[in-house]
């Protein structure tokens, strides 16, 4: 299928983006940006891209005739399906650092033995504090469960490990959006939600549709009970990073509040949601975050207490709370 091009500066501005993230020259970016869009070089695209207006898509005969037997030969049978395409929301693609097999080390820092000290100095005479340590391998993670159980559980922390997978992840590379509208920029860096219209509908625009199965974290959901049904009519924040949501549910007390802490497995059931992912040019690029489209129902699949956690309300009172591991399916709303 062919792909509506961009205009010549949003050409500029995508390969800019794929020169930062891929750290590679302008030129190369502007190479590896028109194979993206099927064409062999940068200067086989060059003469297509207009300054103001987008450019009709260049197609043969048989991508024309998909699923039919019309030729689109006609200015305006063109013009229709460009239209289509143009309006059709952008498809994100599942993202999933534990795809094909992948797997996240759970390391321990320890003292090196006198052993490995020695063997380190057979192989260089320049020997540094970091020689006397070892960054050791203890375990595997393999799935979004065992993440969320051995951080919550076992307190591990590999929000290291998760930003390098995150960063290998074509899904998430492809997903993240080339620029962030005023409305989202301050919903992210303040709270403000002053204009919730706006957030939602530059959602729409500017964002995607999630793939079904998406995984997300969230943190909080007060007291939610399995088979409860939440119809959500805010934008619903979440991140690819638990460590984040476990943040976001502790942040101003709200654990020593609720009384609880949850981390919220959030899953996505319907092919429909619309979605917004940051990328890594905003202040909170840290946090990962997937901000959801407003008017959404969560509906509480599973939860299972897997700890207790001493949390406090910043004033300083402290208390144990229940840790939680909830699952949360999420779907747009039902019509009837």
């Amino acid at each position: 299928m062919s792909k509506i091009l961009p205009t010549k500066k949003e050409f500029q501005t995508i390969a800019n983006d794929i020169k930062i993230e891929s750290n590679i020259t302008r030129c190369q970016a502007y190479e590896k940006l028109a194979k993206q869009y099927g064409y062999k070089t940068y200067h086989d695209i060059k003469p297509l891209l207009k300054e103001d207006t987008r450019v009709i898509p260049v197609i043969s005969i048989e991508e024309a005739n998909f699923g039919t037997s019309k030729d689109y030969q006609t200015d305006n049978d063109l013009s229709s399906l460009y239209f289509k395409e143009n309006t059709m929301a952008k498809k994100i693609a599942k993202i999933d650092i534990f795809e094909n097999g992948n797997k996240l080390d759970i390391t321990r820092i320890r003292n090196a033995t006198l052993e490995e000290v020695e063997a380190k100095r057979k192989k260089s005479s320049n020997i540094s504090a970091t020689d006397f340590i070892v960054n050791e391998i203890i375990g595997k993670i393999s799935n979004n469960d065992e993440l969320a159980i051995s951080i919550l559980k076992d307190r591990e922390k590999v929000q290291h490990e998760i930003e390098n997978a995150l960063k290998k992840n074509k899904a998430y590379k492809e997903a993240k959006s080339p620029k962030t509208p005023e409305s989202l920029r301050k919903y992210q860096q303040h709270n403000d939600k002053t204009n919730m219209k706006q957030i939602n509908d530059d959602i729409k625009e500017f964002g995607g549709t999630l793939s079904t199965g998406q995984v997300l974290f969230h943190g909080g959901l007060t007291n939610a009970k399995v088979g409860d049904t939440i119809d959500d009519k805010q934008t619903l924040s979440t991140s690819l990073c638990p460590h984040v949501a476990i943040s976001n549910a502790l942040h101003k007390g709200k654990a020593f509040d609720e009384n609880e802490l949850n981390l919220n497995l959030v899953i996505i059931e319907d092919d429909d949601i619309n979605a917004f992912v940051y990328n890594g040019k905003t202040k909170f690029a840290h946090e990962k975050e997937v901000l959801l489209e407003s008017n959404l129902s969560l509906l509480v699949d599973n939860k299972i207490k897997v700890n207790e956690m001493e949390v406090t309300n910043g004033k300083g009172d402290f208390k144990k709370v229940p840790v939680y591991l909830t699952k949360v399916k999420v779907k747009k709303p039902s019509l009837n």
